[in-house]
């Protein structure tokens, strides 16, 4: 209520204000309003700026247990803070898409198409050498928040890259070299070395590739004989590959349309956590006021 009557937005001063009272739920109403108003009224500079914020204060912005309900949050309060982990989600999405495409490679077209899908996107990871990492670490707009979703490779200075996009239970990976893109199933053995956090497994993004696939979408045609009208249509796989030639837009826009954004899959997901059984109403059970005179107990004696 301070802030929204001071209307106050710099995100130093707010920092301020928590140094004094960081209880989960001022932070999380805090954090918020602030996502409420960036919506409505900022830019893409001033959105990622929040976004660090609220790493630092929070946790990891693309995680849904950043933005849990805090105990006493009404189905309502729920329901916002879910939107707001959405939103904070779009923006950086958003971000890595465009950064990865302007400076890990060169390629205004693959960075339009991917925008248009991002709001489909349920994670997304880096892969490159330590070079890489380094060169979007120093990268104003997103810097430090790439750490925890960069894989680095066994190699220190290769500067080929690549970027995975996770749609429903698909991984789709892009590389920054020339040639194709690869689509790969949940349960492929190449989505493995890339989900996989504990070691290293990848000696570069070559291991991400597979030249042996099958194209993912096939151009097929036939002949109408009462008309003698030639047509094209296009047969669809689950995993393949597309190069980047002729008008794959469209026919990668067919795919898309047709596997994700039309699919309802029951097949498993990368990420099963349901944000549906996550944000939901925390009513105060009894118990809390235990944790209030711990809380001021403790205090006090500082």
């Amino acid at each position: 209520k301070y802030v929204k009557d001071n209307d106050i937005t710099e995100i130093g001063e707010i920092e301020e204000i928590l140094e004094q009272h960081n209880l989960d739920r001022t932070k999380k109403l805090l954090f918020l309003h602030l996502v409420e108003i960036e919506d409505e009224f900022g830019d893409a500079v001033s959105r990622m700026k929040l976004c660090r914020a609220i790493t630092r204060n929070l946790s990891d912005v693309t995680l849904a247990s950043t933005w849990a309900p805090f105990i006493g949050a009404t189905e309502q309060e729920a329901q916002k803070l879910k939107w707001a982990k959405e939103q904070v989600n779009l923006w950086f999405a958003q971000q890595i898409i465009e950064v990865f495409f302007e400076v890990c490679v060169q390629d205004k077209a693959r960075k339009k198409f991917w925008l248009k899908y991002v709001k489909y996107l349920t994670g997304f990871r880096i892969i490159g050498a330590t070079s890489v990492k380094r060169l979007l670490q120093n990268n104003s707009r997103i810097g430090s928040l790439v750490f925890r979703h960069f894989t680095e490779t066994n190699s220190l200075t290769s500067q080929t890259s690549a970027l995975a996009l996770f749609f429903k239970n698909k991984m789709i990976v892009e590389f920054s070299d020339v040639g194709a893109m690869y689509v790969y199933n949940h349960d492929h053995k190449q989505v493995k070395l890339v989900m996989n956090k504990r070691l290293s497994l990848i000696n570069s993004t070559n291991d991400l590739k597979i030249p042996s696939m099958q194209n993912l979408i096939e151009q097929n045609s036939y002949t109408l004989d009462f008309v003698g009208v030639r047509s094209t249509y296009y047969s669809f796989y689950e995993e393949g590959k597309v190069f980047h030639r002729g008008a794959w837009q469209e026919r990668m826009e067919s795919w898309m349309d047709k596997m994700i954004v039309r699919t309802h899959s029951n097949s498993p997901s990368f990420f099963n956590t349901s944000d549906d059984d996550l944000f939901k109403a925390k009513p105060i059970t009894g118990n809390e006021s235990e944790i209030e005179e711990d809380f001021y107990e403790r205090n006090q004696s500082k």
